[in-house]
């Protein structure tokens, strides 16, 4: 195992470095994997849920496979079944021989990879040089000039995902552990201010209630990826899980990523506000 990937997740405990250690893990990319599946079994949840977040953004076969070994702990078996879903769009559960039966079944077809991530500085309180970067993954396959319903076949191929065209996009319903669900909605008509064309993934959560804006504004600052946001439905704001694409430099693996993951950190926003699942 990569000393510096034990040292880096050593530092996942300390919320003052975690943001910088967890892009210097993904920097480290496959030499961080293994330490990554140990810390699914840390003691304090911020470690396990860190070492979630860089796997998933990680992804992969070998990923993939190390995180199906993992099921076989039960110290583990919890953090590895959800981060297993959150690459794969799979909810198998936590039986080890099932996911190995699904994976025999795809004939070897790739699994989704990390998307590129910018340069990172290294950990303010790491003392070590960084290590060098593993070799770079093939690029994800573009989606530009495809049309809508083909960009959302290829980013839902494989998944147990349930598609419906929707005015202007589709909505997703995406199945999550312990039976439940999460909508999300991929949207095709939004544009920035330059008047580019945008890709808008989200998910609705529950009524944003003032009381609660200062509270959502704040888990903001936690999130390493998408955000909280408010958007109307039926006349009334709404706090959605939101990640914006642009449709020009999209590809296949961002967007089932946003897809997932927006599922999956949706469905525990909307828990914490409503107690509800019918988003």
């Amino acid at each position: 195992m990569s000393e510096r990937a034990r040292q880096l997740v050593d530092q996942l405990r300390s919320f003052r470095t975690r943001s910088q250690v967890m892009e210097g893990l993904l920097m480290l990319g496959d030499d961080a994997v293994p330490e990554l599946i140990q810390a699914l079994g840390h003691p304090m949840e911020n470690v396990r849920w860190s070492a979630q977040q860089v796997l998933t953004q990680l992804g992969g076969d070998a990923v993939v496979e190390q995180l199906v070994a993992a099921l076989e702990d039960p110290t583990r078996q919890k953090e590895a079944a959800d981060t297993l879903r959150q690459i794969t769009g799979q909810s198998i559960g936590v039986d080890r021989r099932a996911w190995a039966t699904w994976l025999q079944s795809r004939g070897g077809a790739p699994l989704p990879a990390a998307t590129p991530v910018r340069e990172a500085a290294p950990p303010a309180t790491s003392p070590a040089p960084r290590a060098a970067a593993s070799a770079p993954r093939p690029a994800a396959p573009s989606l530009q000039g495809l049309d809508d319903e083909t960009i959302i076949k290829a980013a839902t191929a494989g998944a147990d995902i349930d598609v419906r065209q929707h005015s202007g996009g589709y909505v997703l319903t995406v199945p999550l552990e312990g039976n439940r669900r999460q909508r999300v909605t991929v949207s095709f008509t939004a544009q920035d201010f330059e008047d580019e064309d945008l890709v808008v993934v989200y998910t609705e959560c529950g009524p944003a209630q003032q009381k609660n804006f200062e509270w959502a504004l704040r888990q903001n600052l936690r999130m390493s990826f998408g955000a909280i946001a408010i958007r109307d439905r039926g006349g009334q704001p709404t706090f959605v899980m939101v990640n914006t694409h642009p449709r020009k430099t999209l590809d296949v693996d961002e967007l089932r990523k946003s897809i997932v993951l927006l599922a999956s950190k949706g469905d525990k926003l909307e828990q914490a506000l409503t107690k509800d699942d019918e988003r």
